[in-house]
């Protein structure tokens, strides 16, 4: 086989390496056209064909946004090959992303033992500041995040949550939940003083809540176009957080 034979049968592998670095180096999503550029010189339907074929293999994944991410094989891949990742250490690139992306302070907050722990967070400067990593989440009926946790978590978690029920008999609080349950995202804390901002969206383990995930900021707030964008983004974290927990990985 001579050089230029050689080289025509790895010209696909090489071009899928390009891809997989390209998504490598950007958590949050890497568009089309980027991609294109990446394995330059391609034609568009090149691409495409690529594209098809690794997503069918679970290498990559295209989300919601339109951007394509690395897929379950290559963290399942990596975890086998770095040994046991733990969910903070996991999640903390998807949330740098999803900080830079929204110029938002990001977090995700994981269910514990009676109630939500900050486990993992990205902050930006001049910007809203959460509490320590693993400090619990103080007042979560009240707090946004934990609005998410209470309209999709059950009894328990509700007693946990709100033990003494102060929210949850509170007609319009019960209305909040269902609308969040319904797909609302643009959440403010449940008090009158100093309005905090939520945009948050749950992570899963199959169907069981585990945890919330999103951006934080003070008033004023965005404009409508704005919060529509951060929207997808925080959706498209909290998907990406909700599938480390399809692995067998235990730690996580």
């Amino acid at each position: 086989m001579n050089k230029n034979e050689q080289h025509g049968r790895l010209l696909p592998l090489g071009r899928a390496f390009a891809v997989l670095k390209a998504c490598a180096a950007k958590p949050g999503g890497v568009s089309f056209s980027e991609l294109l550029k990446a394995i330059s010189p391609a034609t568009p339907a090149a691409l495409s064909r690529l594209l098809k074929a690794m997503a069918c293999e679970n290498i990559i994944e295209k989300d919601s946004a339109g951007s394509y991410r690395t897929g379950p094989l290559v963290h399942e891949i990596s975890r086998k090959l770095k040994g046991e990742l733990r969910i903070e250490e996991a999640a903390r690139p998807y949330l740098h992303a999803l900080a830079s992306d929204s110029k938002k302070s990001a977090s995700y907050f994981e269910l514990g033992r009676n109630g939500a722990f900050l486990v993992a967070k990205a902050e930006m400067p001049d910007a809203f500041h959460y509490i320590n990593l693993h400090e619990a989440m103080g007042s979560p009926a009240e707090h946004g995040f934990g609005q998410v946790l209470l309209a999709f978590g059950n009894q328990e978690i509700r007693r946990d949550l709100n033990p003494d029920r102060n929210l949850t008999c509170n007609a319009k609080y019960l209305k909040r939940l269902s609308e969040i349950k319904n797909g609302l995202v643009f959440i403010h804390d449940w008090r009158k003083d100093n309005p905090i901002y939520r945009i948050a969206a749950p992570v899963f383990c199959g169907k069981k809540i585990k945890g919330v995930a999103g951006v934080s900021f003070h008033a004023p707030a965005p404009d409508k176009k704005e919060i529509a964008r951060i929207e997808k983004l925080v959706r498209n974290t909290a998907e990406r957080i909700s599938k480390l927990y399809e692995s067998n990985n235990a730690d996580v």
